[in-house]
């Protein structure tokens, strides 16, 4: 096993300024997380923030094969952790067999155990989409941010949300304040991931806010 120490910066809803807690992550040995939050992770240095993290993690190492040990490398795997007022996280296998760990990736199952302050928390971890081409795995960030554009995931204040079903809450919600039946739906446009994130922060915007919008639209026209 290797430690690592780091920090993990807690963002305030309320507050511009962030807090630092120390989190220990404890990796199994060839685990290793290349990518957090979207971002490519350089030196080891992982900064979570207070909430859902989602995180990429990655084996390359040796498994038991009978009475031998052999290299072994898997295919990057995607999950989501809340790690709200998390002191320890540990990553280990599901199995240091190589036959079973290899069975697992064939079928797409899960291959990674986490055990958050010492109780093992239940995940639904995903094999990474690859590439079109000799080397599917050569850009993991760049996979990510495929995979979360596809989805329609964006990282919100400490949660991993999914765009349409979020602003559907957020509509209803307005709907049930006001009495009537609203809808964001722009006639004629296609939902990409940027009109839905700008539909997001509208909904998410108070009324004073909305209307310096709308000052600030016009005068860019």
């Amino acid at each position: 096993m290797k430690t690592i120490n780091i920090l993990l910066l807690a963002v305030l809803a309320s507050a511009v300024s962030y807090s630092a807690l120390a989190v220990e992550l404890d990796l199994a040995s060839g685990i290793s997380v290349p990518v957090l939050n979207g971002k490519k992770v350089k030196d080891d240095n992982l900064d979570f923030v207070e909430g859902e993290n989602q995180l990429v993690f990655e084996f390359a190492g040796k498994l038991k094969d009978n009475n031998k040990r052999k290299y072994y490398s898997a295919r990057p795997y995607i999950v989501t952790l809340d790690l709200t007022g998390v002191k320890t996280l540990k990553v280990e296998l599901v199995s240091n067999k190589l036959n079973k760990i290899d069975r697992s990736v064939n079928k797409k199952q899960p291959i990674f155990e986490f055990t958050i302050d010492g109780k093992q928390v239940e995940d639904s971890q995903q094999m990474l989409p690859p590439a079109e081409g000799v080397f599917p795995y050569s850009n993991v960030p760049l996979l990510v941010e495929n995979y979360n554009k596809e989805r329609g995931l964006v990282f919100d204040s400490g949660k991993v949300v999914e765009l349409k079903a979020e602003l559907a809450k957020l509509e209803q919600g307005e709907a049930v304040s006001s009495g009537e039946r609203k809808t964001t739906t722009i006639a004629g446009v296609t939902e990409t991931e940027s009109t839905l994130q700008l539909k997001l922060w509208y909904l998410k915007a108070s009324n004073e806010e909305r209307k310096n919008f709308k000052r600030w639209m016009i005068e860019q026209d």
